[in-house]
């Protein structure tokens, strides 16, 4: 019952938050683009050199692949503030001096958050059948093939995510933004495993994505003897040739298999009782002890001198100097301040790296490792719960705003110092203004949003698609300033840089105001 209870209550508090409705919102548009009109030049699930005919089982598994691929990632960072926000609120050490045991904490959590996706998914139940009419490609629907596809993919894992997300926020280190980078890569590299499950419907049903088993059924229908490929995004709907699928049937062993994994990830979340400090300092735990050492915390007033104040002044209303310089130099130190001494060590490694192999790729490759520098950018004020101090001083938009952005500018012009200095005795002008483009592109971008999020896990989750998508996509130099070798691209991006400077002056300016 206090199961049920702590899930209520969470999902509740979730919903009438604004945010609730944008995901919904968003959920609502991206499923329109799930299934490509019929002329469109791309195509969201292709096998082989086949698109799938938008019938209730092509429509189903077009949904039910995108969720289990794209929404798996997406998800994590949608429903990953459950247990901090009670960190935050003060609220987990109440619930900590009460009877609740921390396995039906974790649980409720995992609850709470697998409802709230399972929102998701009783949407794009309904968006399913209403894109399939607006394509009129097969009028006929079958319902019973576009629920079992959606939910039997996509619910066990919503919950293997749900799972990784509670488990995430009760380990000390991979609660902040190395918990979401983290979590990128372990879904990455999870999706490279899906080659290894088997080639047969007994085998699939070990896969946690729940692609195998339709994917393998699809392949075993007589109409389908040269499929050698599952494709997500790629291809052209308008050029390439229909498939047909027919109704896939699920065995009794498939559908205990995906229920096991939806317990799994209940499991997932209970494994957090290890780590999980029940919101209080831990005491003689060694192992955290030691990672507190190598990663200390950053606070707010890092390296700000203990001093008394002996009386108080108004303020001047007579002009003083300026002193911006000193401004910058101040949030200078708050990026770097609270660093461990490895990332310097690393910083000071990627300069030399530079003057010896200034290769775009590398250039691109390099700039992860100051994204949790970045990404405090914006949201810090609200993340130290400083705004009501930052925003009543003079000028905080047109002063201290900036600042912060050449900050960050300082710090990127820092990390590919080396490259730009090899660049510059190369004489190689054109890429040399590239990069300075992504200079001053990616500060702004953190900065941007960061302020419209108030939180850091907008940019640490953009970048870090935007830097797999540019390192991948060999094919399309212009996605990265510093890939780029046309002169056309470079005027773009700066004047994206340009917008996204205007997004976050709109957005301090509406904090101030309010």
């Amino acid at each position: 019952m206090q199961i049920i209870q702590i899930a209520k209550a969470d999902f509740l508090q979730r919903v009438r938050a604004p945010s609730f409705m944008i995901m919904l919102i968003l959920t609502a548009i991206l499923s329109t683009l799930f299934v490509p009109p019929l002329d469109a030049n791309y195509a969201v699930l292709t096998l082989g050199e086949h698109r799938l005919r938008y019938n209730s089982v092509g429509i189903g598994l077009m949904f039910a692949f995108t969720i289990s691929v794209l929404l798996s990632l997406f998800a994590f960072y949608i429903v990953r503030n459950t247990v901090q926000r009670d960190r935050q609120t003060r609220v987990g050490q109440i619930i900590a001096t009460t009877q609740t045991s921390t396995v039906t904490y974790l649980i409720g959590k995992w609850a709470s958050n697998l409802t709230l996706l399972s929102a998701n998914l009783a949407l794009m139940t309904i968006m399913a059948p209403i894109m399939q009419l607006l394509r009129a490609e097969v009028l006929t629907i079958n319902i019973v093939q576009l629920v079992l596809l959606i939910w039997l993919v996509g619910l066990p894992v919503m919950s293997l995510v749900a799972g990784v997300a509670v488990l995430f926020e009760t380990i000390p280190f991979l609660r902040g933004g190395f918990g979401n980078i983290a979590y990128f890569f372990v879904w990455t590299f999870s999706l490279a495993s899906l080659g290894l499950i088997g080639t047969d419907l007994g085998i699939s049903i070990y896969d946690p994505f729940g692609i195998a088993y339709p994917w393998f059924a699809v392949y075993a229908q007589p109409n389908a003897p040269s499929i050698q490929a599952l494709n997500l995004l790629g291809g052209s709907t308008r050029l390439m040739p229909v498939l047909d699928v027919y109704p896939i049937s699920w065995s009794l062993p498939a559908i205990i298999g995906r229920l096991s994994w939806m317990a799994a990830g209940a499991g997932v979340a209970v494994l957090g009782v290890i780590p999980f400090d029940r919101f209080a300092k831990p005491q003689g735990r060694k192992l955290v002890n030691l990672w507190e050492k190598l990663f200390p915390k950053q606070s707010a007033a890092s390296g700000a001198k203990a001093f008394e104040v002996s009386r108080l002044t108004p303020l001047a209303t007579d002009r003083v100097r300026s002193r911006f310089l000193s401004v910058i130099i101040a949030e200078l130190r708050l990026l770097i301040k609270g660093q461990p001494w490895w990332w310097l060590v690393g910083l000071g490694g990627i300069v030399i790296l530079g003057l010896l192999e200034p290769r775009p790729e590398l250039m691109v490759a390099v700039t992860i490792w100051p994204v949790l520098v970045w990404s405090a950018q914006g949201n810090r004020e609200k993340t130290h719960d400083t705004a009501a101090l930052i925003y009543t001083t003079p000028h905080p938009v047109v002063r201290q705003l900036p600042a912060t952005y050449l900050a960050g500018v300082i710090l990127t012009a820092v990390l590919m110092s080396g490259f730009m200095l090899q660049l510059t005795l190369s004489g190689a002008w054109l890429a040399l203004t590239s990069v300075l483009s992504g200079v001053l592109l990616i500060p702004a971008l953190a900065l941007a949003l960061g302020t419209i999020s108030g939180t850091a896990r907008l940019f640490e989750i953009s970048f870090l698609i935007w830097w797999y998508i540019a390192l991948n996509a060999s094919g399309f130099p212009a996605l990265h300033p510093m890939l780029t070798d046309s002169p056309a691209t470079i005027p773009v991006y700066l004047a994206v840089t340009a917008a996204l400077l205007m997004v976050a002056t709109l957005g301090r300016l509406r904090m101030v105001v309010q």
